[in-house]
């Protein structure tokens, strides 16, 4: 659609607007899953939405440097995708110059061999003016396939034109390759001649401001402050009571939505996919050490009761807790995780 903008610049607020409503989207769903499970202390989970925030506009404050807007400007999204442009064309220019290299070395080979046929046919020609010497001459000419002299003179002629036309085809790419490198290391230069201004252009003056910031100095002190508070308060592990039922099939969709945002090409999105991935599978590990635990207390317990009392009045809760084991095994995506411990060999 990006090229398609250049044409019709209209496009570009329409494409933002769907970008903007797949975030929010995104967004409501990775709010719901954290509160839905709990998966960790929910300042820290607002602190690290903030922070995602806060990366979002950095990324977008330096798209709008000189230099990327000079990039931008020559239809290049990032220094990366000129890199790679620059580093296709060496490798074509390398390819070209080896076939050059051989082109010569063949044609070389091949003359070679002509001329060696030429200097045995003049020899054989010239050792005498008797018959059987000329028949000689001749025979050897049969030998190699040709009928006379004059013939392989014309292939040597023919041979001198197709290398000339070979190598100027070769030289006329590498030519070409030539322009068309010296022009993208031109833009390289040129976009860092532009990088060390430090001076913040108006674009980037307005942007900030429009997102409540005086100026990139009071923005990247927010931004230090709130990877600070992250770093102390993220070092405690988030502790789970689990009270409640897991709802595996909840889990099972959290984990195939949260694996599919892992694909989506938008750092904020594919970010927050990571975190809930982790943050999830830790829930669930723990989850599955919780209920192998319950099993194992409520097992025990069954086995050492009296005789006199009903043993099938206090297995309820262990008939729940192996139901809810044996219910995991129809979700594909949660077992993957191997969460879940075993149904045990004792119960069945």
């Amino acid at each position: 659609m990006r090229d398609l903008e250049r044409s019709v610049p209209e496009l570009e607020k329409y494409r933002n607007g769907i970008v903007e409503h797949f975030l929010k989207c995104t967004q409501t769903a990775f709010d719901r899953i954290q509160k839905t499970f709990d998966l960790q202390d929910k300042y820290v989970y607002c602190i690290k939405q903030n922070l995602k925030e806060l990366e979002d506009i950095k990324r977008e404050y330096v798209k709008l440097h000189p230099a990327f807007i000079y990039l931008k400007n020559q239809e290049y999204s990032d220094i990366n995708s000129l890199n790679n442009d620059i580093e296709q064309l060496k490798a074509k220019q390398e390819t070209e110059n080896k076939k050059l290299t051989d082109t010569e070395r063949d044609n070389q080979s091949e003359y070679e061999k002509l001329n060696s046929i030429v200097r045995e046919y003049t020899r054989l020609s010239s050792s005498s003016s008797s018959q059987n010497t000329s028949s000689d001459a001749k025979d050897y000419l049969q030998s190699l396939g040709y009928s006379g002299i004059e013939f392989v003179y014309e292939t040597i002629t023919k041979l001198l034109e197709s290398h000339r036309s070979k190598v100027q085809r070769i030289k006329d790419q590498i030519a070409e390759l030539n322009l068309s490198l010296n022009r993208l290391e031109s833009l390289k230069n040129q976009y860092e001649l532009l990088l060390p201004n430090s001076h913040s252009s108006s674009e980037e003056i307005n942007f900030l401001r429009a997102k409540r910031f005086d100026n990139y100095e009071s923005f990247d002190k927010t931004l230090q402050e709130k990877i600070k508070v992250l770093n102390e308060r993220g070092k405690n592990q988030q502790s789970y009571h689990f009270s409640d039922k897991l709802d595996a099939s909840t889990a099972n969709n959290a984990l195939i939505y949260i694996s599919e945002c892992t694909k989506v090409n938008h750092d904020h999105v594919r970010e927050n996919a990571i975190d809930a991935n982790e943050n999830l599978r830790r829930y669930l590990c723990e989850y599955g050490s919780f209920i192998k635990k319950e099993i194992n207390t409520e097992f025990n317990y069954t086995r050492t009761i009296h005789d006199q009392e009903d043993p099938f009045l206090y297995s309820q809760d262990l008939e729940m807790r192996l139901q809810e084991l044996l219910s995991f095994r129809s979700f594909v995506i949660v077992s993957y995780t191997n969460s879940i411990p075993e149904y045990p060999k004792d119960c069945k």
